[in-house]
């Protein structure tokens, strides 16, 4: 992703959370429409590209799951260039109740709820999530995309378990500075890099020399 400036935009077929953006499905008299209706939303969903992110860089579970335990690294990323402004960045909200059916002629919820809503168990991730949404017909968004701007990258954590060599690797990818929100830095590359630490359980940041 920083060598060729292209973000994974996932399904959420391969979501740890098989509930998400899983469409409950409509409330039609009409049994045969609610099916099929709620196939070809559910049908959307899947194909609809989603780069989830998260509020936190100090949570052990997320280094655990997602950086390899602490192997890798943490990009930071400057919301506002992510993505055009229609498709995000967007907070997740969690709660326990079911999703209700969507139903005709009658007052409904925000459709975001249906992509933005998760079970309470996975609010430690804090997630934040783009969307680029998929229409019928074309391509499904899931894939690589570039970012907005060249300015969406901030800075990168390392994790403690990654090695001085493996730090300068990913630094030395970063010199031709093309996206990095400021191309021009001094040497040597200081601006923006930290390490995570993992004391008694949590974790903190510092600063990489």
């Amino acid at each position: 992703m920083l060598q060729f400036d292209q973000w994974w935009f996932g399904s959420r077929t391969k979501f740890d959370d098989e509930e998400d953006m899983a469409f409950p499905g409509y409330d039609f008299q009409d049994e045969e429409l609610s099916r099929r209706a709620t196939e070809t939303t559910q049908n959307f969903m899947d194909n609809t590209g989603v780069l989830c992110l998260s509020a936190s860089a100090k949570h052990p579970k997320l280094w655990e799951l997602y950086a390899a335990g602490g192997r890798g690294v943490c990009i930071k990323l400057e919301s506002d260039f992510i993505v055009a402004p229609d498709d995000g960045p967007f907070k997740v909200s969690y709660a326990d109740d079911p999703k209700p059916l969507w139903k005709a002629f009658r007052d409904n919820p925000n459709p975001l709820l249906y992509l933005l809503q998760k079970k309470r168990r996975w609010s430690y991730q804090s997630e934040w999530r783009c969307i680029r949404t998929w229409n019928p017909g074309e391509p499904p968004t899931v894939g690589l995309h570039r970012m907005l701007t060249k300015r969406a990258l901030a800075g990168l954590v390392f994790g403690w378990n990654t090695s001085v060599a493996e730090r300068l690797e990913v630094v030395g990818r970063l010199r031709g500075g093309e996206w990095w929100r400021q191309p021009k830095l001094p040497e040597p590359l200081k601006l923006g890099l930290q390490e995570a630490q993992l004391v008694g359980g949590s974790i903190q940041l510092f600063d990489w020399p």
